[in-house]
């Protein structure tokens, strides 16, 4: 039997496989479809955050949102080692430093997966942007190191 580390341990990993499991399968049956399912994904992430970690993005522009994501994404969920915000004429581009998941998202595109859809710090963003009014579609890319991700929020 194991011990409750152990088991801690395991669970998180059964979740994991399990999410994998059903970004996989979603992307099987709906291909491309499958990125409006971000925003709503992103709204779950946002509320949790708000009640959680105190998160206010009300009246707040993209930049601000988006390094205020970033504090959240790296001080509380671990998710990469810092964020860094770029605005361009049609865009904020963020830098995740030091991402984790890079070898699941490997895994993903192996498996035929071409957006990353569920990717936490996308949905977030996508929601966050949505709430201010401002409409915007992402892309997320590996960068060449395996360890940074920049996801660009395209506005439309």
């Amino acid at each position: 039997m194991g011990t409750d580390l152990e088991k801690a341990q395991n669970s998180a990993n059964m979740w994991a496989i399990t999410a994998l499991s059903m970004t996989i399968g979603i992307w099987d049956m709906v291909e491309d479809s499958a990125t409006s399912l971000s925003p709503m994904i992103g709204e779950q992430i946002l509320v949790m955050a708000e009640q959680m970690f105190q998160l206010k993005l009300a009246g707040e522009g993209p930049e601000k949102i988006m390094i205020d994501l970033g504090r959240i994404f790296v001080n509380e969920f671990g998710l990469c080692g810092a964020v860094s915000v770029e605005m361009k004429d049609n865009a904020v581009v963020t830098l995740l430093k030091d991402s984790i998941g890079i070898n699941e998202m490997k895994a993903l595109q192996a498996r035929g997966i071409t957006k990353f859809f569920a990717h936490p710090f996308l949905c977030a963003g996508l929601a966050a942007l949505a709430r201010t009014g401002i409409k915007t579609r992402a892309n997320l890319e590996i960068g060449a190191n395996n360890k940074d991700t920049t996801i660009t929020f395209e506005y439309i």
